[in-house]
């Protein structure tokens, strides 16, 4: 089993010839072509991509932490827990919700790496899992994202992921016009990591193109999608590798539990549940259909 948190504020569907996806959950599948990318301007552009085949692909090594994690370093947030605000500051938030679409006061008080409740069932500690798995390439797609969200989204990956799995992250840019998202994300990107690269478009495109721009640019033999509003936790990845290792032609989704778009409080799933679409393509979750409840030996059995 796996856990997520995601943030509930932002909902949007894509349909594409290789993956059903959900704009609110991860999506992994098999990579079958590599790439490797030709910067037009190390300081502030967009990249050529160039294919290339398997045998032909650049390795980019795995994440290394340069510089130790910043930003806020307080209780405020730990295990998931609420956060409050009280007069002007309540005030300031409640405006900038309007425009936000979440509490960035909020957010903005809330460590990279703050602590959340280990919500799996039991059993999973318990369970093993292949030692040979594919090496997962980590693409988040981000537009205009609030700088400490964006940063707990990319510290949660690398806190919680193990670094023999992890091929690399790309942040690919779907056009923002935010200023600290250009120059001061490449710095800061540049000075505490070695295996996170940002991938700059030349015009906004989308969370569907820019997923594939992000698939062009990665080396690794998976590619997991991962929303820009996210935390991931504990063990999360292993899981979803494992059902690629046993079968490649698969996508994976974990559970997906939530975080308050006004108070951060992480609240478990409670339940394993599968996703769907309505005939107008809205995404709704549904209990496991009876016949598949009867198949499944474990409550922490895989659904089909």
């Amino acid at each position: 089993m796996t856990n997520l948190s995601i943030y509930l504020y932002r909902r949007r569907q894509i349909i594409t010839r290789v993956f059903i996806s959900v704009a609110f959950c991860f999506s992994v599948i098999l990579l079958l072509t590599h790439v490797d990318l030709e910067p037009e301007d190390e300081q502030y552009s967009s990249y050529k991509v160039k294919l290339k085949g398997v045998d032909g692909k650049t390795n980019f090594g795995r994440i290394v932490i340069l510089k130790h994690i910043d930003g806020p370093q307080n209780s405020h947030g730990e295990n998931g827990a609420s956060v409050y605000l009280q007069g002007e500051k309540e005030k300031l938030a409640r405006r900038l919700f309007e425009k936000e679409a979440m509490n960035v006061i909020v957010s903005d008080m809330i460590a990279y790496n703050r602590s959340l409740p280990d919500v799996r069932n039991p059993r999973c500690e318990k369970l093993l899992y292949p030692k040979r798995l594919p090496s997962a390439s980590i693409i988040i797609i981000f537009y205009n994202e609030n700088w400490s969200t964006l940063m707990r989204t990319v510290w949660s990956v690398v806190s919680n992921s193990p670094s023999e799995s992890l091929r690399e992250i790309i942040l690919v840019d779907d056009f923002s016009d935010r200023a600290e998202l250009g120059t001061k994300l490449m710095k800061y990107v540049k000075d505490h990591f070695l295996g996170i690269r940002i991938v700059r478009l030349s015009s906004r495109q989308g969370i569907a193109r820019a997923r594939i721009a992000g698939a062009k640019a990665a080396t690794g033999d998976a590619l997991v999608f991962v929303e820009s509003h996210c935390e991931v936790n504990k063990h999360w990845l292993i899981p979803l590798l494992a059902r690629l290792a046993e079968k490649p032609t698969s996508v994976a989704l974990p559970v997906i539990d939530s975080v308050d778009e006004y108070t951060f409080e992480y609240t478990s799933q409670g339940g394993i549940v599968v996703g769907g679409f309505l005939w107008p393509l809205h995404f709704m979750w549904r209990p496991i259909p009876l016949e598949e409840v009867k198949k499944r030996n474990f409550s922490t059995d895989p659904v089909p």
